[in-house]
């Protein structure tokens, strides 16, 4: 006979060995930036209230891409256009688009997020206006990497940025 409690805690325990991004599972359909992702280390518990995207199957995207994309003005766009409630659900963002990244630009993408991890972990960070202003540069260079990504014009380009970031 199967003990099912030690099932679920041994896919718990699996579940939770490797790094993952977590998102709010409920955010406010006010916030021009809804998908806010975050990696969580390894062995570190979430409470019921996150998505956990689990390790990737795909072998050619890192988590740090992932992460970058799922941060990105063109998918918090997107997903504003699609998602109808205050709830992040993983099946929307399983709908949106994720192209295929060369490996020049998966390398300029996984770099640029691990140096926005390594400044916002810095205790000093939500002081230090200095590295938020450079948090806010690698942010748009990301942006710019996944316009580049997607095939954006400069007029797409105009209103993905003006919807999401309040610009005129």
């Amino acid at each position: 006979m199967r003990n099912l409690g030690t099932e679920k805690a041994a896919t718990f325990k699996s579940r939770i060995a490797e790094r993952r991004i977590v998102l709010q599972h409920v955010v406010n359909m006010g916030l021009r930036r809804r998908i806010i992702p975050a990696i969580v280390p390894e062995n570190v518990v979430v409470g019921n209230s996150a998505n956990v995207i689990e390790p990737l199957q795909r072998t050619d995207l890192s988590l740090e891409a992932l992460l970058g994309l799922l941060g990105s003005t063109t998918l918090n766009w997107r997903f504003r256009k699609t998602s109808t409630n205050n709830n992040v659900n993983i099946y929307e963002l399983e709908f949106l688009p994720v192209p295929s990244i060369p490996e020049v630009e998966m390398k300029r993408l996984t770099e640029v997020v691990r140096k926005i991890l390594a400044i916002t972990k810095d205790e000093d960070y939500l002081k230090n206006t200095e590295k938020q202003a450079k948090v806010k540069e690698l942010e748009r260079e990301i942006d710019q990497l996944v316009y580049k990504l997607y095939g954006l014009t400069e007029e797409e380009i105009k209103i993905v940025e003006g919807e999401v970031n309040g610009k005129p």
